[in-house]
């Protein structure tokens, strides 16, 4: 009991973790739970649902929002050990880092994707 108090007290304190929960609704509400999501997924699943980014952002290019997205998640997982799970309230988010080529020059770049589950129990 205590542990889901403190779980919940640093998800409030953090607007980025505030945020991954709103996305895991929607995910849940979308019927999207357990499918591979990037980050330009999560974007477009805010816009959707109208979820505000927590620092505010004026923009609307999809890529520069991909890359915030990018970087609150790189945020969050950083606190994490490597393949460590992010608990957030009934949510387990789960990352995998994938080399990739760009498709304009073949030039390998990392790229993240990510799966939102029901936490068990």
């Amino acid at each position: 009991m205590l542990d889901g108090h403190v779980e919940e007290v640093l998800r409030v304190s953090d607007p980025a973790l505030t945020w991954l929960r709103q996305i895991g609704i929607a995910v849940e509400n979308d019927n999207r739970l357990d499918q591979e999501l990037s980050a330009s997924d999560l974007v477009d699943i805010c816009q959707a649902h109208n979820i505000e980014f927590p620092n505010k952002t004026c923009t609307t290019d999809l890529d520069q929002l991909a890359r915030l997205a990018g970087r609150l998640l790189a945020r969050v997982f950083g606190a994490l050990s490597a393949n460590d799970p992010l608990m957030i309230d009934r949510y387990e988010i789960e990352r995998e880092e994938r080399i990739q080529a760009r498709p304009s020059d073949g030039a390998e770049f990392r790229k993240h994707y990510y799966w939102f589950k029901k936490r068990s129990g």
